[in-house]
């Protein structure tokens, strides 16, 4: 048993359920909520169990990744435009896909990849690089749309029970803080205003899109480092090692 075999399980654990969990809410959105995270969550799971216990073609990529989404993003287009039940159709092509594999496989199609250079395997480690930085960009640049940077901040976060939400209709949302938080009463969600005693000053509201800022680029700050803490002359190697081996789960974790 050598000790780098546990970072290397953490590693793939979180290697494998972190775009799992990304792109299953991008997916959610792409698909108006037909299919989400966990679906793929569940899709991810069935197929690493299956994987490893009939050992599959090597070329086989366990879990979410861009094209996929950029597919089932095109696919759900074209049945909402052309009336077509979405997922019934998904289920069809899943179905097709798994047959044109099946030929594949019995007429043993991957030895082909030996025609393939290592250009075409950067170039699409590249796309996927790409759009997973792409979607980080759009999802904060969607989460400043329904949720702008205001000046006026609100320290004090103890709200009375007479605090109200009262949607654009006249129409009372919720209790603050009870059945929703004053981000959510403000977002672009609701846009809705507070009334009540209990009530801060109006234009207050904490500041998601900030807070998310900040820990879109400290994730990256943090694990960008620690993986390049092996090279430094800071403590003895194997802690240097085991930093770098670790350095995006600390970096999840710290923020």
């Amino acid at each position: 048993f050598h000790p780098q075999v546990v970072p290397a399980i953490i590693f793939i654990y979180f290697a494998c359920i972190a775009p799992t969990i990304t792109f299953g809410g991008l997916l959610e959105d792409s698909t108006d909520g037909y299919m989400g995270t966990m679906e793929m969550i569940v899709a991810s799971c069935v197929c690493g169990m299956l994987y490893a216990l009939f050992s599959a073609q090597p070329l086989t990529i366990l879990g979410a990744t861009g094209p996929m989404l950029v597919f089932e993003g095109i696919v759900y287009s074209f049945s909402a435009d052309n009336g077509i039940p979405f997922l019934q159709f998904r289920f069809w092509i899943g179905m097709w896909t798994a047959l044109y594999l099946l030929v594949m496989v019995a007429i043993d199609a991957s030895a082909l990849i030996g025609f393939f250079t290592r250009f075409t395997e950067e170039t699409f480690s590249a796309l996927i690089s790409f759009i997973f930085i792409y979607e980080a960009f759009l999802k904060i640049s969607k989460l400043e749309s329904s949720y702008p940077p205001l000046g006026n901040f609100y320290i004090n976060a103890t709200l009375e029970e007479n605090c109200s939400c009262v949607s654009p209709a006249g129409e009372v949302i919720g209790q603050l803080p009870s059945d929703l938080n004053l981000t959510t009463c403000k977002s672009t969600m609701y846009n809705g205003t507070t009334e009540g005693d209990g009530c801060p000053p109006d234009g207050a509201q904490g500041d998601i899109f900030f807070l998310s800022l900040i820990e879109f680029f400290g994730t990256f700050l943090i694990a960008f480092c620690l993986k390049r803490f092996r090279d430094t002359r800071f403590f003895p190697t194997r802690f240097r090692t085991v930093i770098s081996d670790f350095a995006v789960i600390i970096a999840i974790a710290a923020m």
